[in-house]
């Protein structure tokens, strides 16, 4: 074969392939990214896990019910640092001291402060939130306020969910209420200091919701919110909310899924400027994405992906958030099809399409995976996934760091015989 002289970027073994840079110097071919080291964050037992990502403190916070028996099944956040591909933790903080479900969270970052959200059993099963100030590996909390003075509905997987809304810098939270037929409400907060306040709630579904999600498209200032609708089948139903100083208001509910619907997890692509629904279709035990198309105060829906996880299972515990470094959409899930393993699909739009990058997914965690989570780290440039690790004695709560590997590997020019 033919040889060829260049100067080398780094150190190259002999025998090693090599790609040709811009700059006219050849480099290693390598692959980056992949799964990073599974780190245990809680133990014995974590639940109702959500996650944020602070890009102030550059640090991801994951807040959770500690289902330990010596501390009355409390609320409790722990921040994690990434480096490379690994992810340590701070101490866990204690944000509500009596037994907590249906946690969500979410970032302000006008103000530079993580928000959770929760059912306060300890208090007539309120609808509550607090606010938390990260400074290194630990974070610390204001006074709780209370959103919704009603028993909130933390049953069939619904949490309370939470978003920035960026144009007006607003917390949007969503929950279901159980005093009213489980209605789906939503509330505007204000945060100031480390207290936050709330304007009225409004309703953008009458009633027998579940498996609530919702995500902020930022480019239309909206928020697009998607469940289960126990008043029409059990089929997935999308709408649109629109913030206006302290209220919300909702356009007209639509139908994405005519089957049953779970575990809805809407994000957005800023990349796109698209909506994404990722959900289970029990009825046809399929995983989907389905591209939203949000137009005023309405959605409209696109092509989809699905995936078949086997005849003998269904997939479930869904979490989807955005990879704004490789423009991917990072579709994460329990695979009934595999023994219920943690697994994640990289999923991408091009144009008016949407498809998954292969056609099995990469497993993170080998046990049955619960109470999944996932947020984008936009400074390490990865995916942190949070999850109850089921099979670990006693169910402890795990983490993960995880990107696409691309490699250099399309500008191959040779390999080394020096």
């Amino acid at each position: 074969g033919k040889q060829v002289d260049f100067v080398a970027t780094g150190t190259l073994a002999s025998g090693q392939a090599v790609a040709l840079k811009t700059d006219g110097t050849v480099e290693a071919i390598v692959a980056t990214g992949g799964l990073g080291t599974k780190v245990t964050f809680n133990t014995p037992y974590a639940s109702w896990i959500a996650s944020t990502y602070d890009s102030n403190a550059n640090r991801v916070v994951i807040a959770y019910k500690d289902g330990e028996q010596n501390s009355s099944a409390a609320g409790k956040a722990i921040v994690g640092t990434i480096s490379g591909t690994s992810i340590s933790f701070g101490t866990e903080v204690t944000f509500n001291a009596g037994s907590t479900d249906a946690i969500g969270a979410t970032f302000d970052s006008n103000t530079n402060k993580v928000v959770i959200g929760y059912q306060d059993n300890g208090n007539s099963g309120y609808g509550t939130a607090i606010v938390g100030t990260v400074s290194g590996t630990s974070i610390s909390f204001g006074t709780a306020a209370v959103f919704a003075a009603v028993d909130l509905t933390s049953g069939a997987g619904t949490s309370v969910k939470l978003v920035f809304e960026s144009s007006t810098n607003k917390i949007i939270i969503a929950y279901v209420d159980n005093a009213a037929s489980d209605a789906g409400k939503a509330v505007v907060g204000t945060v100031s200091g480390t207290s936050i306040s709330f304007g009225s709630s409004a309703t953008f579904s009458s009633g027998d919701i579940a498996q609530l999600g919702m995500s902020y498209d930022s480019n239309l200032n909206k928020a697009l919110l998607a469940y289960r609708n126990g008043n029409n089948s059990y089929y997935g139903t999308a709408v649109v909310g629109t913030v206006s100083g302290t209220s919300i208001s909702f356009g007209t509910e639509a139908v994405y899924q005519s089957n049953q619907s779970d575990n809805n997890s809407p994000v957005f692509d800023s990349n796109s400027n698209q909506n994404v629904i990722a959900y289970g279709d029990s009825s046809n035990a399929l995983l989907r994405v389905k591209l939203a198309n949000i137009s005023g105060t309405n959605v409209t829906f696109g092509n989809e992906a699905t995936y078949d996880p086997a005849a003998t299972g269904y997939a479930s515990d869904i979490a989807a958030t955005f990879d704004s470094n490789l423009n991917k959409i990072m579709v994460v899930f329990r695979n009934g099809g595999n023994s219920n393993k943690g697994s994640v699909f990289a999923t991408t739009i091009t144009g008016s399409n949407i498809a998954f990058d292969t056609t099995e997914p990469v497993v993170f965690n080998d046990e049955r995976s619960n109470f999944i989570a996932a947020v984008f780290d936009t400074t390490a440039n990865t995916t942190i996934i949070a999850y109850q690790d089921v099979l670990t004695t006693p169910n402890t709560g795990g983490a993960v760091t995880y990107s696409v590997a691309p490699n250099n590997n399309t500008s191959f020019i040779g390999i080394t015989d020096a």
